[in-house]
């Protein structure tokens, strides 16, 4: 498929876990998350992959591969997370994310910073009373669309 073909794609919020069962198997067998109990789009919640969609909307162009989009909703992941936090820790904390990469160029390294940080304001405006943890996600793709499941905190 092509980078041109990809940028259009729209991104869908999954209707429940069927839809992408890997991510509910993963959760399932990783001992950090086996001793909570997972539910799929829990009634009266809005859904993390719908918001997140939303996060990154402004992004989407420099998104043109699934490779791309995967990092995107990875860095919004990042984001959504470090907002949750009091102000004041989360540059040390996205700091200490992406030197988990491995060798950062210095000048790459603030370029994400600034991208998370401007994510973070943007989750901040537009979903200021949702307080949810984002835990996992993946993406898919199929013909017409990319996918995101986000497993999250209640």
């Amino acid at each position: 498929m092509s980078a041109n073909r990809n940028r259009h794609k729209k991104v869908t919020a999954l209707p429940d876990e069927s839809a992408l069962p890997g991510l509910f198997e993963e959760l399932r067998q990783d001992k950090k998350t086996e001793k909570f109990k997972l539910i799929a789009n829990p009634e009266g919640e809005a859904k993390m992959s719908g918001l997140i969609a939303e996060l990154i909307d402004p992004y989407l162009d420099d998104a043109k591969t699934l490779n791309a989009y995967k990092n995107l909703v990875a860095t919004a992941c990042i984001a959504w997370n470090s907002a949750l936090l009091p102000e004041a820790k989360r540059p040390p904390e996205i700091n200490k994310l992406i030197g988990e990469l491995g060798a950062v160029p210095d000048e790459l390294r603030q370029e994400m910073l600034a991208i998370i940080l401007e994510m973070v304001e943007r989750k901040l405006a537009l979903f200021p009373d949702n307080h949810r943890q984002i835990v996992n996600f993946k993406v898919t793709e199929t013909k017409q669309n990319y996918h995101i499941a986000i497993a999250s905190t209640l």
